[in-house]
């Protein structure tokens, strides 16, 4: 009954909130009944704010529970962090030659780990530092390395994980919706024009900065 059920509640969806994207496929199966392959569902806010994160999605899939089997894809995107390392051991040496900026940096760190844990390193060799490392990678991953995002959206998901496929996307609207309505009360309530870790950021910049000369490239 849910997936009857889905093609109108996908299209009452999108009547109510305007540039929701969503889709459904079928196929025929050998007796030629209409049989469910996957829905796909982008609520417009969520397009709206992919111009405000970073440039790299993160996709990664959970099992559903019970009877209602089949895989939940979820994509998720990272607006900003403030990413230090307070001090590098021998557990975080693998994550700071994959941070690394620079092929030099990198270097050091993977030397390291070479010193320290052969069988970590000769693991490593195997793979083309291409597909995990910063500072070899063709494209821009910014500082993006995991994906600890979708993994944190599947657990805000469990509750749902073996509900029938309608109640599952409700469920995911309703959990977006309260995201969404939680910040936009938060933002409504700021005083300042940035964030309250930004401007702290920023002080201690300019503090830094202070007696240092600067030469203006443009009005901006």
């Amino acid at each position: 009954m849910s997936y009857k059920m889905l093609p109108q509640y996908l299209h009452v969806l999108k009547l109510t909130n305007p540039g929701t994207i969503t889709d459904i496929k079928t196929k025929l199966d050998r007796e030629g009944k209409l049989r469910f392959m996957y829905a796909f569902m982008s609520l417009k806010a969520c397009i709206d704010g992919w111009q405000h994160l970073r440039k790299v999605l993160v996709v990664d899939g959970t099992h559903m529970f019970r009877k209602y089997k089949g895989v939940l894809l979820s994509r998720g995107g990272h607006f900003d962090a403030d990413c230090r390392y307070k001090r590098m051991d021998q557990k975080q040496m693998v994550a700071r030659a994959a941070d690394a900026f620079k092929v030099s940096e990198f270097q050091k760190i993977y030397d390291l780990i070479n010193l320290t844990d052969w069988r970590c390193w000769d693991y490593l060799e195997k793979i083309d530092k291409k597909l995990w490392t910063r500072s070899h990678f063709e494209g821009t991953r910014f500082n993006l390395m995991t994906s600890n995002i979708v993994e944190s959206l599947n657990k805000a998901l469990l509750p749902a994980r073996d509900s029938p496929i309608m109640a599952l996307l409700e469920f995911i609207r309703r959990m977006l919706t309260r995201w969404f309505e939680c910040r936009r009360y938060y933002i409504s309530k700021m005083q300042e024009n940035i964030l309250k870790i930004i401007d702290e950021i920023v002080v201690e910049q300019l503090v830094l900065s202070t007696g240092l000369l600067f030469l203006p490239c443009s009005t901006w």
